[in-house]
Formats: structure tokens, C-alpha cells, sequence
């Protein structure tokens, strides 16, 4: 029965998503891969100072090692399921999952996952973020170079 039970695989922090279309504008969140599904986390009660630690913990993580499976002490189901409540935030079943690749640019690494749902075939694209402007709105400026093969290993094991 432990197949039934749903696990965190990977938490990555300070995730920039955008969805591909025109006017589409990106937001900074979490990108959370579970046993069960992906969760693009943009809206969440984590408290901003433990948000804070788990970023400088994650460029150190990086630091080290450019490999995205990447688990958090405090960032439990529970709370990815309290998270997921918030209709703003967004969840993709394994199972809807078309495509899933990722892709070296000149500006770091990015994420691309096509998948399905209600209203036809969406593609959302995923890099992690080294640095930020504030003003006039909070923009990244800089991306990380990170693996995806084994965040994307892990994923299809469980397709």
C-alpha cells in the first residue's frame, strides 16, 4: 500500500513559471514534484523568513552540486495540500503529463512541461532564479544553470 501514499520527491525554491502564450506574464513560486503530481506554488502561508532560509540553502545546495532533486525538512504534503487549495496555484496530475523536457539557453537552464487539462493542451516552461530586480516590479535577472535529467528521471519513474 505504500504506492498509494504520496511523497515529495523534489522542492525547488524562487522558481520562475511562465506559461506560453501571448500576455502570459511569469511569477516567482515553488516547483514541487510528488509521487503523484507537479505543483507550481506561487500563493502560500510559508512564512517569508523561512522562505529566505530555504533559497540561501538551495544556491548552496547549488553551489555544490547542480542537481534539482532537492528535499525540504519543512515543506511537508500537508502543506503542499493546504497550498493547493488556492485556486491561483497550479496542479498537474502525472498522469496529464504529455512532454516533459528541459533545455540549455544562453541564460541558464529551463523546464518544459506540455500537458493536458479541462481546456485543451498547455505548456508551461520553469527556470530557478540566481538574482532579482525590485523595481519597478520584481523581475528575474539572472537564472541558474542547473541538471534537469534527474528531476525529470524521477518524474517519468512515476508516470
Amino acid at each position: 500500500m505504500l504506492e498509494d501514499i504520496e511523497q515529495i520527491i523534489s522542492v525547488l525554491f524562487s522558481v520562475w513559471g511562465t506559461e506560453k502564450g501571448l500576455f502570459k506574464r511569469g511569477r516567482e513560486g515553488m516547483l514541487v514534484l510528488t509521487s503523484k503530481r507537479i505543483a507550481f506554488v506561487s500563493k502560500t502561508k510559508m512564512n517569508i523568513n523561512w522562505w529566505r532560509d530555504e533559497v540561501k540553502m538551495q544556491l548552496k545546495s547549488f553551489k555544490q552540486s547542480s542537481n534539482t532533486i532537492r528535499v525540504s525538512d519543512e515543506y511537508t504534503i500537508e502543506r503542499l495540500t493546504r497550498d493547493l487549495l488556492d485556486e491561483t496555484n497550479i496542479n498537474i496530475s502525472i498522469k496529464q503529463v504529455l512532454v516533459v523536457e528541459f533545455e540549455q539557453k544562453r541564460w541558464g537552464s529551463e523546464l518544459k512541461i506540455k500537458f493536458e487539462q479541462n481546456d485543451g493542451v498547455k505548456m508551461h516552461k520553469f527556470a530557478i532564479v540566481k538574482g532579482w530586480t525590485t523595481y519597478p516590479v520584481k523581475d528575474p535577472v539572472a537564472f541558474l544553470y542547473v541538471d534537469w535529467k534527474p528531476w525529470i528521471s524521477a518524474l517519468k519513474s512515476n508516470m
